[in-house]
């Protein structure tokens, strides 16, 4: 069985680093809608303002930044036909 490695807050840090100015900073707004139909405080993050018009593109670019050269020469393989491999292939 493999065991999952757990992202701390300086993973999180680091990887907003690796991506900033590269990948568009959308903004937070809320949501007068949703807010009163669950009574909660409701705020949406707009990631649909993404080239991929999804928030995928920030693991994708962290992911293949984090590959090493002979990884980068020999390539990626998304097995996926929806955000994530667009994402990868942009």
């Amino acid at each position: 069985m493999q065991t999952q490695e757990k992202v701390t807050l300086d993973d999180i840090r680091s990887a907003a680093e690796q991506i900033q100015g590269v990948l568009v900073r959308t903004p937070f707004t809320p949501s007068r809608t949703l807010s009163a139909i669950t009574g909660a405080d409701i705020v949406l993050k707009f990631e649909n303002l993404q080239f991929t018009a999804a928030f995928k593109e920030r693991g994708a670019l962290v992911a293949l930044l984090a590959l090493t050269s002979h990884q980068r020469q020999t390539g990626v393989i998304a097995m996926s036909a929806g955000n994530h491999a667009q994402a990868v292939a942009h």
